[in-house]
């Protein structure tokens, strides 16, 4: 198989040398990639302190409109702003984890039973669940809520404690009161340990 490159050309590995100078690029290239990766990592952690759009899609009840800022690199930044026809059905999602105290699993039933637009095809648990933590939803843009496993999967969630959040909340981003956002989160958290509580007792 031959390696070419727009700048070297074609990169030769028929003598020992070949072989030697092209590990050395390749070295070269890993650490401008790791330096790469930093820089990109300390600018979304600087983004998101700052309350900034951080890249990706719009969670559901938002959609991205222009900011009216460049980044260093000329491109048009995006904000996030509500969508006042799926906000609706983050209260409801909420709505039913606090007043009627369901899980993901329950909520994702009913809102299929209810015949609510999903995201995707179907309502699931784990899209419940992820609408649940997001603490966009209070107006806090939050980084570093998962990273790359190192167990093999694609990613792992983070602790609340590991997130890198925004130092103000943003009113215009608030679905749901924090008070009722934190709420969840205790009742979810309680929930949890009811469940491993029940688990424990069955196997002694």
């Amino acid at each position: 198989i031959e390696i070419w490159t727009v700048k070297e050309g074609q990169l030769k590995t028929d003598q020992h040398v070949d072989k030697l100078l092209n590990y050395i690029r390749f070295w070269q290239a890993e650490g401008e990639s790791r330096k790469t990766g930093a820089r990109v990592k300390d600018a979304q952690e600087t983004f998101a302190k700052a309350g900034k759009f951080i890249g990706g899609y719009a969670p559901l009840g938002y959609r991205l409109v222009p900011s009216g800022e460049i980044s260093n690199h000329g491109r048009l930044l995006k904000k996030l702003v509500i969508d006042p026809e799926k906000a609706p059905v983050i209260r409801k999602i909420f709505e039913y984890a606090v007043n009627y105290n369901y899980g993901a699993l329950k909520i994702a039933k009913v809102l299929n039973e209810e015949g609510i637009a999903a995201p995707n095809t179907t309502w699931k648990a784990c899209t419940v669940a992820e609408i649940l933590k997001n603490p966009v939803y209070m107006g806090y843009i939050a980084y570093n809520r998962r990273q790359h496993s190192k167990c093999g999967g694609n990613f792992e969630r983070m602790p609340m404690e590991k997130w890198i959040m925004s130092d103000q909340q943003n009113p215009e981003l608030v679905i749901i009161p924090k008070e009722i956002w934190y709420k969840a989160q205790a009742m979810r958290e309680d929930r949890k340990a009811g469940i491993k509580r029940g688990r424990d007792t069955e196997n002694r």
